[in-house]
């Protein structure tokens, strides 16, 4: 599905991101106030592609507090690129949150 020409891109996003305090010796799980963190996103690899919507990992890095993976679907344009509209959408999602 993927060609080589696929450019990787990443981008860069200020979140406003929930926290929670895990305390697992008490069994306690207690909300925290949210951080605002710069996060950055890049498509790494699809995982599926079927009528229309396409499913993409992506890494997720902040300087502050570590490193993720997530997965991300949305309804893909053609074959071509997927990796970049992958990124294009999520970073679209943003906007609408």
């Amino acid at each position: 599905m993927q060609s080589r020409k696929d450019k990787k891109m990443s981008f860069t996003v200020s979140k406003q991101c929930s926290v929670v305090k895990n305390y697992p010796e008490l069994g306690i799980v207690k909300s925290a106030n949210s951080e605002t963190l710069n996060v950055t996103y890049e498509a790494i690899i699809v995982n599926s592609v079927d009528a229309g919507v396409a499913e993409v990992q992506f890494s997720v890095k902040s300087d502050d507090i570590g490193e993720g993976i997530i997965t991300y679907s949305f309804n893909h344009n053609g074959l071509d690129n997927l990796l970049v509209q992958a990124e294009t959408a999520l970073k679209n999602s943003f906007n609408y949150l």
